[in-house]
């Protein structure tokens, strides 16, 4: 599967490389740009997996937040993870609350590349689905 690479529209920007989602997020997100983004994505299918990387955003709304929350909520049995990036510690301490919220298994990372290796071994490990068919 190739790579696809949304850039026209900066600050936001996904790829799609064997089951991985990227987003990038910058400055201040509203839900309006969040569902942009969301709904240019591929459509999840099952087990892809998810990194959100806000490492360039600023804020964003009350209503960015729920609108990430519910999309989770609804493709939670499409991915089996999410990863968000941020340096920011408030917004690594919302990550937690938002997985609870949504159902999805989702973790914080400060660093990409510790992201994309737990998205690697999330990728590796048995899903439930796959579980109940051998079973």
């Amino acid at each position: 599967m190739g790579t696809w690479r949304r850039t026209s529209w900066r600050p936001w920007g996904f790829v799609d490389v064997e089951g991985l989602i990227h987003v990038q997020v910058a400055g201040y997100v509203t839900a309006f740009e969040l569902a942009r983004v969301l709904g240019g994505c591929a459509r999840p299918r099952q087990g892809g997996r998810l990194l959100v990387d806000c490492s360039e955003m600023v804020d964003y709304s009350h209503d960015a937040r729920q609108l990430f929350i519910d999309w989770n909520r609804a493709h939670r049995k499409d991915l089996e993870a999410v990863a968000v990036v941020s340096d920011q510690t408030r917004w690594q301490l919302v990550v937690p609350t938002m997985a609870l919220a949504s159902g999805q298994r989702m973790r914080a990372f400060s660093r990409r590349s510790a992201a994309l290796s737990w998205l690697s071994e999330v990728a590796d490990l048995p899903t439930e689905r796959s579980r109940k068919r051998s079973a």
